[in-house]
């Protein structure tokens, strides 16, 4: 196949530049050269599901390149709104917010890019995965960022002002997104996928947190409403969405103990 014909193919030119080390200018001005069998053999691989970022062990997100491996999920394009509101967030309370942990860090990239937003911010991102905690931790390399990463299920710092999470929130009998990446990073429990989400909930109430960003499926915002409006631990409420008005996240307040019993909730959708 000659250089010209792999460039319509799905990716083909993303895997050209990589493999040949070349230009997209050479490689138009050189099309009748023959693809090299490398180029071949990945594009194949493709075919059957297997994640370009994995074979490249890169990722962009936001603009910036991250490493990734197997074991680690890809971050997506849907987060990014997460991260968005996280730093909008962070601006308007900016004197109240010190302490920030990213919890389900993955590669860590909230965790960094939220650091490089506001380098004087205590940023910490915590996973359960140890190939995760890796991978965010060359991630905090390549950036050049003080993000400490802990591989921690949830999260055992105090003082924490906000939590950010992607966290899994897939249903349990919804088939996986991607067979390569990890199921752990999708599934996150119970018929509706919040059970995970509702057990950080629970346990940032626990640990004094003030406000938490979680994202969410696009079809869960009914029944996390539902569950939110129920918690006497919680206040105002926003869910958002991703730029495919989708839901995509939610802005929870956590009230302190002392003022739960005359709580005014505030639910606002945006």
């Amino acid at each position: 196949m000659k250089i010209s014909e792999f460039l319509k193919l799905p990716n083909g030119k993303y895997i050209l530049r990589k493999v040949m080390g070349k230009d997209e200018g050479w490689l138009y001005l050189y099309g009748d050269i023959e693809v090299p069998l490398e180029a071949r053999n990945i594009y194949q691989k493709t075919l059957q599901g297997y994640p370009l970022e994995y074979i490249f062990q890169e990722v962009y997100f936001y603009g910036e390149r991250f490493f990734i491996k197997e074991g680690v999920l890809i971050p997506r394009d849907d987060t990014e709104v997460v991260l968005e509101k996280a730093i909008q967030f962070i601006e308007e309370h900016r004197d109240e917010i010190k302490k920030v942990v990213d919890v389900g860090t993955g590669s860590g990239v909230l965790a960094i890019l939220l650091k490089k937003h506001f380098p004087d911010l205590k940023v910490i991102g915590t996973d359960i995965s140890p190939v995760a905690i890796e991978v965010a931790r060359r991630n905090k390399q390549l950036h050049g960022v003080d993000v400490e990463f802990r591989r921690e299920s949830l999260f055992s710092e105090k003082g924490v002002d906000l939590v950010i999470s992607n966290p899994p929130y897939v249903e349990e009998n919804y088939p996986l997104p991607n067979l390569y990446e990890p199921p752990i990073a999708f599934y996150g429990g119970g018929k509706k996928g919040l059970g995970f989400i509702k057990k950080l909930l629970r346990h940032s109430v626990k640990q004094g947190v003030k406000w938490g960003i979680f994202e969410i499926g696009a079809f869960q915002q009914s029944a996390l409403e539902k569950i939110l409006r129920e918690n006497p631990a919680i206040g105002e409420v926003e869910f958002f969405k991703d730029y495919c008005d989708n839901w995509r996240g939610v802005i929870v307040h956590f009230l302190p103990s002392h003022i739960r019993e005359h709580k005014g909730k505030f639910f606002r959708n945006s």
